[in-house]
């Protein structure tokens, strides 16, 4: 079993968005499969991850 670290995103300083993002898209298609399984859709999992992405980029503006 991998370890907690090395499958959550490391969050600290200025940083923390950008890794929150890149996390994010490595680990799409898993979080899409997850949430389908959660949801029973596959659009509303694919809904739900364009508005959490959307609502990172929106923050990150903000940060800027």
């Amino acid at each position: 079993m991998r370890d907690e670290a090395e499958r959550s995103p490391r969050l600290s300083g200025d940083t923390g968005l950008a890794e929150l993002r890149r996390y994010f898209a490595e680990r799409y298609d898993q979080l899409k499969h997850a949430l389908t399984r959660k949801l029973g859709s596959a659009d509303h999992a694919s809904d739900a991850l364009h508005e959490a992405y959307v609502r990172l980029a929106d923050r990150n503006a903000l940060d800027a």
